[in-house]
C-alpha cells in the first residue's frame, strides 16, 4: 500500500511510503502501529498552524509602539524612551495576531486570520491586558485581510466575502458580541465600475465612515468611502498606476494603504498608498491628485499619516530595493506637501506607523522594530525639499543603501534599536519545525523497523 499525506498546509509536499507486511513479529506490528497514531497526531499539530509573515506596527499616543512578529510569535512591546523590546504571548489558544489597530481611545485591538477570533487589549506598563475575545468564524478573512478601529466600530476588510463591522465598549473596550455587519457587501449605487469587490485593507475615519480599498472584477483600484450605518457608498476615487499584487504579503499586508488627515479648516482628506501616492477630498471623488514621487520609479505600498505634527510618512519600493520618505502637509491645505527627507531601508518594506513624531516601520525579513524620530519642520511652505535630497526624478542609486535616519539635519541621531529578545515558545505557538523534526524520526523508525 502507499501512504500519502501532506506535509502542512500552504506546503505541497507529500511523503510516500511502502509497507510491505510479511512475516512481522506481533510486536514489530505494534511498534508500527503507535508509530503510525503519533504520526498522524504530529501532522495533526503541524497542520494547525497555518504559516504567516504578515508584520504590522501601531505607535500610541504615549509613544507606545506594538508590533506583530509572525504566524508563530509573540508581540512585540517598546516603552517610550526604552532601548529594550519585550515579547508578550498571546492569549490562550491563539496561534497568531495578523493585524493591528490601536483605536483613538487608546485600547489594541488584534485580529487572528489562522485562529480567527478579534480581541481587545489595555495597554498598561510594559504589558498588555487582555480584554476579552470574540469568535471569528464565520467570517470572511480571506487573502488579504485588514483592521481598522476607532470611535467605537471596528471593520476588518476581509477579502472577496466581504467586510465586517464589529462595535465595541469605548469606556471598557469590550468587544461587542453581536455582530454590525457581517460579510457585507457595499452598495455602489449600480456604479458599473465597481464589480466583484475585493476588500483588502481598510481605514476608518469616523464612526459610520470608512475608506476600503478594493479591487475590482476588471482588477482595477479603488478607494470606496462606505457608510458604516447602511453600507452605501458615499464617494470612491479611481486610483491610477496600481502597484502590483506581487508586493502583498499575506495574509494582511496588501500594498494599498490609506490614512486620513484633518485640516485647519475641519475638512477630511485621504492618502493612499497604492503605486501612485494620492490625496483626495474625503467625499470628493472628482479631485484626486498625485504626489510627486521621492524617486523615479517609486511605488507606494504603505502610508501612515500624523496630525499632530503634519506629517505623511511613506514606504515603497524603487529599482527592486525599500525606500521611506517623509512629507509636511500644509495644514490650511492638505494638497500642498513638501518632501522633508527620504532614505534607503534594509530589507522588504511591510508597515509603518507615526504619532507624534515618533515613526516605526517593519520589515520582512526581521522581527525588530525599527524606530526613528522626526522633529517638525520649521515651515509648510511647499518646496523642493532640503538640500541634498533626491528630487523626484532623481536616481534612487544616489540615495545611501544604509538603514534611513529620519532625523532632519541638526537633531540628534536616534539610537539604533537592539534585537529583539524572543520569548520561548509556548503551547499556543507551536514551531511546524519542531513537528517537522517529530515526524520524520516516526518515518525512519518504521521504515527499520
Amino acid at each position: 500500500k502507499l501512504f500519502n499525506f501532506s506535509l502542512f498546509r500552504g506546503c505541497n509536499i507529500h511523503i510516500r511510503i511502502k509497507v510491505i507486511l510479511s512475516d512481522e513479529s506481533l510486536w514489530a506490528m505494534t511498534m508500527k502501529f503507535i508509530l503510525g497514531a503519533f504520526f498522524y497526531a504530529a501532522t495533526a499539530l503541524a497542520q494547525s498552524t497555518e504559516p504567516a509573515n504578515s508584520r504590522n506596527i501601531q505607535v500610541a499616543n504615549d509613544g507606545v509602539i506594538i508590533a506583530t512578529s509572525n504566524a508563530t510569535g509573540p508581540f512585540l512591546f517598546k516603552e517610550p524612551d526604552s532601548e529594550i523590546t519585550i515579547t508578550i504571548g498571546f492569549p490562550e489558544g491563539i496561534n497568531s495576531m495578523d493585524d493591528i489597530s490601536i483605536s483613538d481611545e487608546g485600547y489594541l485591538f488584534g485580529l487572528s486570520v489562522y485562529t480567527p477570533v478579534l480581541c481587545s487589549f489595555q495597554i498598561i506598563t510594559a504589558n498588555l491586558n487582555a480584554i476579552g475575545c470574540i469568535d471569528a468564524t464565520g467570517l470572511s478573512l480571506e487573502k488579504y485581510t485588514g483592521l481598522s478601529c476607532k470611535a467605537g466600530k471596528c471593520v476588518i476588510s476581509g477579502g472577496t466575502g466581504g467586510y465586517t463591522v464589529v462595535e465595541y465598549d469605548r469606556n471598557t473596550g469590550s468587544l461587542m458580541s453581536e455582530l454590525r455587519c457581517e460579510n457585507c457587501q457595499v452598495n455602489t449605487m449600480g456604479n458599473t465600475e465597481l464589480t466583484d469587490l475585493n476588500y483588502v485593507e481598510v481605514a476608518v475615519l469616523t464612526s459610520n465612515l470608512a475608506s476600503l480599498s478594493t479591487i475590482s472584477g476588471g482588477d482595477d483600484n479603488y478607494s470606496i468611502i462606505v457608510n458604516l450605518d447602511n453600507n452605501q457608498m458615499e464617494a470612491f476615487h479611481a486610483i491610477p498606476d496600481a502597484v502590483s499584487v506581487d508586493l502583498a504579503v499575506t495574509p494582511t499586508n496588501y500594498p494599498c494603504v490609506s490614512d486620513f488627515y484633518r485640516a485647519s479648516t475641519g475638512e477630511d482628506f485621504m492618502f493612499t498608498a497604492c503605486g501612485s501616492l494620492t490625496v483626495q477630498p474625503v467625499q470628493d471623488k472628482n479631485s484626486t491628485e498625485i504626489i510627486p514621487d521621492p524617486f523615479a520609479d517609486f511605488a507606494a505600498i504603505t502610508v501612515a499619516v500624523d496630525t499632530s505634527s503634519n506629517f505623511l510618512v511613506v514606504g515603497g519600493y524603487a529599482l527592486g530595493s525599500s525606500y521611506l520618505a517623509v512629507y509636511n502637509i500644509d495644514p490650511t491645505n492638505p494638497r500642498r506637501t513638501t518632501l522633508e527627507t527620504a532614505g534607503a531601508v534594509e530589507g522588504t518594506m511591510l508597515s509603518v506607523a507615526i504619532n507624534r513624531g515618533l515613526m516605526a516601520y517593519t520589515i520582512l525579513e526581521s522581527d525588530e522594530i525599527q524606530i526613528n524620530n522626526i522633529s517638525p519642520a520649521p515651515s509648510t511652505t511647499p518646496s523642493a525639499g532640503p538640500s541634498g535630497l533626491p528630487s523626484a526624478s532623481s536616481s534612487p542609486s544616489l540615495v545611501p543603501t544604509i538603514e534611513v535616519s529620519m532625523v532632519p539635519s541638526g537633531a540628534p541621531s536616534p539610537q539604533t534599536p537592539a534585537p529583539i529578545p524572543m520569548a520561548p515558545p509556548t503551547s499556543t505557538g507551536r514551531s511546524i519545525a519542531v513537528y517537522g523534526t517529530v515526524m520524520l524520526a516516526a518515518v525512519i523508525a518504521w521504515i527499520q523497523l
